[in-house]
């Protein structure tokens, strides 16, 4: 009976892993379209990206008035200036690419 129960348990942890596990899969292949991810009142919602990929940002201010994110060009100016911002807003910068 104890065995059963155990199984029936693990069982059930399985498949809850593997909705998981799919649901991320879900979320990244979303994100990597183009979405990002914003938090309102604890719960997580998906918005659509207001920006260009193929424009080239000047402006840090640009990148929290039109919901960038990491797939968004940004000259070094820009860059800079979207850290700062970044620090005083308290969010972290996991990463910078060069190169334009």
């Amino acid at each position: 009976m104890i065995q059963q129960q155990c199984m029936v348990l693990l069982v059930n942890m399985l498949l809850s892993m593997i909705v998981l596990v799919r649901l991320l899969r879900l979320v990244i292949r979303q994100i990597r379209v183009g979405w990002t991810i914003r938090e309102f009142n604890g719960e997580i919602k998906m918005t659509n990206k207001l920006f260009e990929h193929t424009v080239l940002y000047d402006s840090g201010d640009a990148f929290f008035e039109l919901k960038g994110n990491a797939s968004m060009k940004l000259s070094p100016k820009a860059a800079i200036e979207v850290c700062n911002e970044a620090a005083k807003k308290g969010l972290w910068i996991l990463g910078i690419d060069g190169g334009h």
